[in-house]
């Protein structure tokens, strides 16, 4: 509940039911499948979207606009297969129910697992995100192991002894799999290096340069493969089958996406639980139901200028992850989605302003003059640029109340203080909704 915000009391002015004096705003839980616009000139269109509350197969409805702002955020790029044991992050809205049945099939299945046949958590994606979240789910799970042992044993919560916790660190296995050539790009060489020194002192395992291509159980197979038993028998490994136990887990076939030696040599990699938590991709349905130019990366990207506004479409604004800043390009973070909030606004309020003072010419001059006067008014709109700022400071936290602190090519500083800055960064930051 901590980390969730009531949008519905946000849209009623900080009340949960409606009232006369409260601002007009619609709230719909829904997903938006298409968005049209009208290209005579008169701007506006339409978005479909399907209620949450319908059945997939029913029609969506639809719904005009006249102004429209997207920030539908990002998907991971490489979607994952479904199947079991495999937990996207995205969309974070379900992300906290998975995890928790993540973690009661983890206690359910603990009495099988050991030093010798260990839980082997696997973390697809080497950013920041990926990272934080394989030592956080390091550290809880070997948290909750702990407290399985004393609930068992009937002993109470100080009296964990040394024994229980190095069962707990030595039955967990964390791997981590990423297809770029090293952990955490966008950040400098000095916080690298400060977290491959955490990554070896936790025993995470790092493949980089390695791309994840399919997941399948090995049980569904008659039989492995001559040459993938040869590649995985070398006993010192801990990605190698050694026990049948281990043939009943799952398996992550990857090539490799680079030609650094570690991923020429990279093993098909057994697991028992897998997150995916891979660099940002924007919705498909951007690039094929809009009719929005995206970025040519093929990434989905909604292109947009310095002013938040789509490269051919007045009216239609785009910010967060889900777009792409033309003239100034940034990386996929959080503080580029914050920092356009106060831009956005004011851009918004901007085009309002001169498309309501095209509505009023409208009423009082007659139908073809209106048609020339709606695109005058729209190219009047005096919209405000802005520069997102190049550096930005990274709290990135290693599970355990601690953090490495990073900003621009140079600073990095780590340690409890740091971490409590980043505490104090959030709670503040969700202090703001909690009406």
């Amino acid at each position: 509940d901590q980390i969730h915000i009531n949008l519905q009391a946000l849209c009623n002015g900080g009340s949960d039911t409606n009232s006369v004096d409260t601002p007009q705003i619609r709230l719909i839980h829904g997903s938006a499948t298409q968005i049209t616009y009208n290209n005579d000139g008169s701007g506006g269109g339409h978005v479909h979207y399907q209620p949450h509350s319908t059945m997939d197969d029913q029609p969506p409805n639809m719904l005009k606009y006249d102004i429209l702002s997207i920030d539908i955020g990002s998907t991971p790029s490489g979607m994952p297969p479904q199947k079991d044991g495999v937990t996207p992050v995205k969309p974070i809205s379900n992300f906290a129910t998975n995890y928790q049945r993540l973690k009661d099939r983890f206690i359910l299945q603990s009495s099988s697992f050991s030093v010798e046949n260990p839980f082997i958590l696997l973390i697809v994606g080497g950013g920041a995100g990926g990272i934080e979240l394989a030592l956080a789910a390091q550290h809880n799970l070997q948290q909750e192991y702990l407290c399985h042992l004393q609930t068992i044993s009937r002993k109470p919560n100080d009296n964990e002894n040394d024994d229980d916790k190095t069962i707990a660190t030595s039955i967990i296995q964390t791997i981590i799999v990423t297809k770029g050539t090293t952990l955490l790009p966008q950040h400098n060489v000095s916080v690298r290096h400060r977290m491959e020194r955490i990554l070896n002192e936790r025993n995470i395992q790092v493949y980089t340069g390695v791309q994840a291509t399919d997941i399948r159980y090995p049980m569904e197979e008659d039989n492995l493969d001559n040459d993938e038993e040869d590649n995985n028998d070398d006993s010192t490994s801990p990605l190698s089958f050694k026990t049948k136990e281990e043939k009943k887990k799952q398996l992550v076939y990857v090539q490799p996406s680079s030609s650094t030696e570690q991923s020429q040599h990279a093993p098909t990699i057994v697991f028992d639980e897998c997150l995916w938590c891979t660099s940002a991709g924007a919705a498909s349905w951007l690039s094929d139901n809009t009719p929005f130019a995206t970025d040519e990366s093929g990434g989905n990207f909604i292109q947009v200028k310095d002013t938040y506004e789509c490269i051919h479409h007045s009216g239609v604004f785009a910010v967060g992850d889900c777009c792409h800043f033309v003239s100034n390009p940034r990386p996929k973070a959080g503080v580029f989605a914050v920092r356009a909030g106060p831009p956005l606004y004011t851009n918004i309020r901007a085009y309002l302003h001169y498309y309501t003072s095209f509505e009023q010419e409208q009423q009082s001059s007659s139908a073809s003059s209106a048609s020339s006067s709606s695109s005058c008014t729209a190219q009047k709109a005096k919209l405000i640029p802005h520069t997102p700022q190049t550096n930005f400071l990274g709290l990135i936290s290693t599970g355990d109340k601690y953090a490495i602190a990073s900003r621009g090519s140079w600073f990095a500083m780590e340690g409890r203080l740091m971490w409590k800055w980043k505490d104090y960064i959030d709670r503040k930051w969700m202090e703001q909704y909690q009406l």
